[in-house]
């Protein structure tokens, strides 16, 4: 688990032509193709882990963008978190909120971008969605209803973010096995 790693593709949903997304063939055989291997596309909303096997994550999964660009248009961002980073989201999320909440989201974005932000209890919007705890790329937010996690991150940040739901994340964790 030490060497895995999970990608965030923004506005992805594979097989779908209108947001340029690849099929899962194709994000799966550009993750190999740059040099990672055990490459798992998780779901269809553009979350993949991989073993960069020594490669930097972050440059493998730009070559991994470079090849998506070239063969069926995508070009949103893609952040890159350790899966033991993601484990430990998750964990101090739970111990932070032990109870199953669907208003609980991730959102991840570049691990050197600026977070003191996001400090736990801060408002990110009018609504009322407010942040639960934060780390190097990522904030996990209790969104208000009408709220938009990946939105009010953005604003904060000045940069692209993506977001996934809570559950996602536990699904993830147990799928690979964390």
């Amino acid at each position: 688990m030490t060497r895995l790693q999970v990608a965030f593709f923004r506005n992805m949903n594979l097989g779908q032509a209108r947001s340029h997304s690849p099929t899962r063939p194709v994000l799966e055989d550009a993750f190999s193709s740059a040099g990672a291997v055990g490459v798992r596309s998780f779901q269809t909303n553009g979350t993949v882990l991989f073993d960069p096997v020594g490669a930097s994550p972050a440059e493998l999964v730009e070559k991994v963008r470079a090849t998506l660009a070239e063969r069926v248009g995508y070009t949103d961002i893609a952040p890159v978190q350790p899966l033991t980073a993601v484990s430990a989201l998750v964990r101090t999320t739970r111990e932070l909120l032990p109870a199953v909440d669907p208003a609980i989201c991730a959102t991840f974005f570049d691990p050197d971008a600026a977070f003191d932000w996001a400090t736990p209890g801060a408002l990110l919007d009018a609504v009322g969605t407010t942040v639960v705890a934060s780390g190097p790329g990522w904030v996990v937010t209790r969104v208000a209803p009408g709220g938009d996690p990946t939105t009010a991150v953005q604003r904060q940040l000045g940069a692209k973010a993506t977001t996934r739901g809570f559950g996602t994340i536990e699904r993830l964790l147990r799928a690979a096995g964390a």
